[in-house]
């Protein structure tokens, strides 16, 4: 007996104190402790308690503690899958008076027509007077195996990207490593060097090749053109 009212008593302190501290609203639960007998009911207000018993209160929920401390870092997930290829963007196309397809990507340099050949993946420059390749634009030498610029060719190898013209021929530079003109694996005796002319035009000189530092070089290889030279001028994008 003494335990239950030890326990009785107990019940009713803590539940005073929650009374005391409590606040009306939707979050308060209202309830009535029996003086002698020590019984609890619910009520829906305080008003409802008999003389008998002490009116009592509590929140249903309590105020929110402090945030813990972040956890661990988990482990890194499984690379996704690549997302799928953007559609390509617009590319001008150039077109000569005639109406035939030259290239795409139309670029401006040096007053001359630049355009991108991509049955070759090569630049290819226009003189905008004659409309055939520029035979000054680069300069560039060409190097020769044989003696009287005869044999195999190779040309700078800053020039590998652009379609080159010599004379009639039309070269481009092989996409391979380059090699060096004191290479014991070639033998490189003469080099057609270009040269202004009194008048302005552009020759091209076979000269002894007697250079015996390394000159970076890949070989040339004659092609012909996908389109008919010259081109008929002028030439247009869209």
């Amino acid at each position: 007996m003494k335990k239950l009212t030890l326990f009785a008593g107990t019940t009713f302190a803590v539940l005073f104190l929650l009374g005391i501290n409590c606040y009306a609203g939707s979050n308060v639960i209202y309830g009535c402790y029996e003086k002698h007998g020590g019984e609890l009911r619910i009520v829906s207000n305080n008003h409802s308690c008999r003389h008998d018993e002490i009116p009592i209160s509590w929140n249903k929920a309590g105020p929110a503690g402090p945030a813990g401390s972040a956890g661990p870092q988990g482990p890194q997930g499984p690379q996704g899958p690549p997302g799928s290829a953007g559609s390509p963007g617009p590319q001008a196309q150039v077109y000569d008076a005639q109406g035939q397809l030259l290239g795409i990507f139309p670029t401006a340099w040096d007053t001359l027509i630049s355009f991108f050949v991509p049955d070759f993946s090569r630049f290819l420059f226009l003189s905008p007077d004659t409309g055939d390749v520029d035979l000054s634009n680069p300069l560039f030498n060409v190097y020769y195996d044989s003696d009287n610029c005869l044999g195999k060719s190779y040309v700078d190898n800053g020039v590998r990207y652009q379609i080159l013209k010599v004379e009639s021929k039309y070269l481009i530079a092989d996409n391979s490593a380059k090699v060096c003109t004191n290479d014991i694996n070639i033998t490189i005796k003469s080099v057609s060097m270009p040269r202004f002319t009194e008048t302005g035009l552009v020759v091209r000189d076979c000269w002894a090749f007697d250079t015996t530092g390394c000159i970076p070089v890949v070989p040339a290889n004659e092609v012909a053109l996908p389109f008919k030279t010259p081109v008929g001028l002028p030439v247009y994008f869209k």
